[in-house]
């Protein structure tokens, strides 16, 4: 079973739920697109203790395409406590800062 975020190919993929907390934490579920077997199930990805919070809540409150172009770790990230991701939709894109990361 994959457990990596780069295990995944999130490109068309559907972001079908996003649900905040416990505490500064984030939960994203989404359907894979059907075109990148073998990952067809639904996945929840959890940011835990995001660095962000207020910014990654008012991203999601705002947002109105539910497509994913992509997920990805930021490249160069230096700070060891911090892992950074990037994800983007159709219309735009927020950076989540977070200590890890559970799928």
């Amino acid at each position: 079973m994959p457990k990596h975020l780069s295990d995944y190919e999130f490109h068309d993929s559907t972001l079908t739920e996003i649900a905040f907390g416990p505490r500064d934490s984030l939960t994203l579920t989404f359907q894979l697109h059907a075109s990148y077997p073998p990952h067809t199930a639904p996945i929840s990805v959890q940011f835990l203790q995001l660095a962000n919070p207020d910014e990654v809540r008012s991203y999601f409150e705002r947002l109105t395409s539910r497509v994913v172009m992509s997920l990805a770790p930021v490249p160069g990230n230096r700070r060891r406590s911090v892992k950074t991701f990037q994800i983007e939709f159709a219309d735009c894109g927020v950076t989540i800062r977070c200590r890890s990361v559970l799928i």
